[in-house]
């Protein structure tokens, strides 16, 4: 890294090692324009676990009786190496498909990015089936099969087209002066957020959602005063009146899949979530407070007074399942008396 003179930074090389696999879609989506587009290196090393390699794992793991370290996810279909892994890529998705993560549509091919930023890309790796089964390569011979998944971690190696970095092709190292480390910054594991969090956080996550599906008021709307939300709609929530309420009734497994950050809270294990839920079950959260319990904060559940706006919500089991009530006044908010649809 050094700087050109007018204050801009020029990086010779940056390697992004086993960090893509652990984004969120808002952050993955943005990856190759902020190290290819806005940072520019002569060089980009990208490494991310190849997941046709976890066939060795799996191979091994089924001979050996033994369930490793291997971790499912809700809505994936396959077994990733790592809890906090939102996703593990094929060598096919990684060089050239684009991508289908949970709700979001995200191009990660690298060829693409490629293209785009006038880099030349290449692949390579780290770990072969060889290397993983030397102390046992009787396995290889009964499954050959397993010497064509590639690398253990694959790589991409990005080289800038208009700035003619070489590569000194007999050694694969870079012909560069010496290399001094500017800054090492170590991040053990993530500090601030608990786990499993708490029924409070739960909660709160939980009360956050309210508006979602707080029903729409329609002034022109002369038959029941009121509309279901959008995602109500889409999740099948049923409205009712009870107690002076009208009360929008949704299960907690398809709030589940509908809220990311609820997944990312609980780490996307499911059945930490419902065992939570479990335990909140029948508790009444009232304008930020649940009641017996502790103090629920206003800025989590983001509670609004006046009307048409959320006055309670609990969780309750119907027909064995479990659904969370949301409690909203009858009378439609001030903002929605005049006719906005027209």
């Amino acid at each position: 890294m050094e700087s050109d003179g007018s204050g801009k930074l020029h990086f010779e090389a940056i390697i992004s090692s086993e960090v893509i696999e652990h984004l969120d879609p808002p952050h993955l989506s943005r990856y190759w324009e902020i190290h290819l587009g806005a940072m520019k290196p002569d060089t980009l090393i990208v490494t991310t676990p190849n997941r046709d390699f976890n066939t060795v794992f799996e191979t091994v793991e089924n001979l050996s009786s033994t369930t490793g370290q291997s971790y499912r996810r809700e809505g994936i279909s396959y077994r990733m190496r790592h809890h906090d892994h939102r996703f593990e890529y094929t060598r096919l998705e990684f060089e050239e498909v684009y991508f289908l993560f949970m709700r979001f549509s995200i191009d990660v091919r690298c060829r693409k990015a490629a293209e785009k930023f006038d880099y030349a890309v290449s692949f390579t790796g780290v770990g072969t089936a060889y290397n993983a089964l030397n102390q046992n390569l009787s396995v290889l011979e009964r499954f050959p099969n397993l010497r064509s998944t590639g690398y253990c971690t694959q790589a991409a190696v990005f080289t800038a087209c208009s700035r003619g970095v070489q590569l000194n092709q007999t050694t694969a190292t870079w012909s560069w002066k010496n290399i001094d480390t500017i800054l090492h910054a170590h991040y053990p594991r993530n500090i601030w957020t608990e786990y499993p969090p708490s029924s409070e956080t739960i909660a709160s996550s939980l009360g956050a959602m309210w508006r979602h599906f707080r029903p729409e008021y329609h002034a022109r709307n002369t038959q029941s005063g009121f509309h279901a939300s959008p995602v109500a709609k889409m999740l099948g929530s049923v409205y009712f009146e009870e107690e002076g309420l009208l009360v929008c009734q949704v299960s907690i497994e398809k709030l589940w899949s509908f809220n990311y950050p609820l997944g990312k809270l609980c780490r996307f294990n499911k059945d930490i979530f419902m065992e939570i839920g479990k335990r909140i079950l029948n508790r009444t959260y009232d304008r930020g407070c649940i009641q017996g319990v502790n103090q629920l904060t206003v800025e989590f559940v983001g509670l609004e007074f006046g009307e048409g706006s959320l006055q309670s919500f609990q969780l309750k089991y119907v027909d064995g399942e479990i659904f969370i009530m949301y409690g909203y006044s009858k009378d439609p908010p001030k903002t929605f008396k005049l006719d906005r649809y027209r």
